[in-house]
């Protein structure tokens, strides 16, 4: 089985996303987030799996980012909501290319 072709796309400057803080737009027509959370990045699809919420305007802490509409929790290190088993949001690779922050999208 061959596995699906992945590419880098520029998601932002490493500027716009100081530590604690979130980002969200649209790249390769997904909705995509990026946060830094004790000095490292991660990227996640951005829209909370409840009611669409867009995760960006939640708070960054404790391991990952809560919603801001109903409070629900996502650990970036899996993906997963702490309160609803089975919810959780797609995890993407994420790194620093010089000024930008790059992320790794499916083909």
């Amino acid at each position: 089985m061959t596995a699906e072709p992945s590419f880098s796309h520029r998601f932002c400057l490493s500027a716009d996303v100081p530590e604690g803080t979130a980002k969200s737009r649209l790249l390769a027509d997904l909705p995509v987030a990026v946060c830094r959370l004790d000095g490292r990045l991660a990227a996640f699809s951005a829209l909370c799996p409840h009611l669409r919420t867009d995760l960006s305007g939640g708070m960054v802490g404790d391991g990952g980012i809560t919603c801001p509409d109903h409070l629900w929790h996502f650990d970036l290190s899996t993906g997963q909501c702490a309160m609803v088993p089975g919810a959780e949001v797609t995890l993407y690779p994420v790194s620093e290319d010089g000024e930008w922050i790059l992320v790794e999208l499916p083909g």
